[in-house]
């Protein structure tokens, strides 16, 4: 049987599919042409127990993705940002200008130039993204944290793949730009769960105390969030 997972690893979201096998005696792990983790584990072996083996082929697993071919990425159509509840069409306009330049009009986005380098095209996208996700989650975090008498944080927008925030007791939050495909509650749950690295560094109970006593819905969010990876769109992955 084939069962689907998302497990941290040192901070990390992985996730993969677990296949328990009657014969098997050891942990194995590979890539399949998808890209995604495959675990082959004795059928009476805990979750636990796999957790453990990921832990400690962690470096193994890093090193096995970066190596993995990029998958061809075809030009979207459209963009939603469920953050904002707002939807784009794309409009793309081939002409002679090197480059390609993004123009938004009301609820279209139109891409000018060189629309035939599909790479130029994506990364025009990504830096689109990650300005909508600078005027939102900004202002939106340094809200949280007045709200909740945080200090004021020092704040990172970055295109990452596998984590969708950090937070130190510094004050210096990241958070990912693909938050702004998620809906806003688990938005808010993100910045409240990196909020309360500046009280306490380590996934502790008091850190997950504190957590849910400022986010009720905690373990449904945390849940939801697990799965939120599959609704990123290919093209937004760097």
């Amino acid at each position: 049987m084939t069962s689907p997972f998302h497990l941290e690893v040192q901070g990390v979201q992985v996730p993969f599919r677990i296949t328990r096998r009657k014969n098997a005696r050891n942990v194995t792990l590979r890539f399949d042409r998808n890209g995604q983790l495959r675990v082959s584990a004795p059928r009476r072996m805990s979750d636990l127990v796999i957790q453990r083996t990921l832990y400690d082929a962690y470096d193994w697993i890093v090193k096995a993705k970066r190596a993995l071919p990029r998958r061809i990425c075809e030009r979207p159509s459209q963009v939603c940002l469920d953050a904002l509840s707002r939807d784009w069409a794309i409009t793309y306009l081939e002409d002679r200008r090197s480059g390609v330049r993004l123009r938004e009009s009301d609820n279209m986005l139109v891409l000018q130039g060189a629309i035939s380098q599909t790479p130029l095209c994506l990364a025009v996208l990504r830096k689109w993204l990650i300005n909508q996700a600078k005027a939102l989650l900004i202002p939106l975090a340094e809200q949280r944290a007045r709200e909740h008498g945080f200090p004021k944080p020092s704040l990172r927008i970055r295109n990452q793949n596998t984590r969708w925030g950090s937070g130190a007791t510094n004050a210096h939050l990241s958070l990912n730009c693909k938050l702004m495909f998620l809906h806003r509650d688990l938005v808010n749950h993100v910045i409240l769960h990196e909020l309360c690295h500046i009280r306490h560094p380590h996934h502790g109970p008091a850190f997950w105390q504190l957590l849910s006593s400022l986010d009720p819905q905690m373990p449904r969010h945390k849940w939801l969030l697990s799965k939120a990876w599959t609704e990123i769109p290919e093209w937004a992955h760097r």
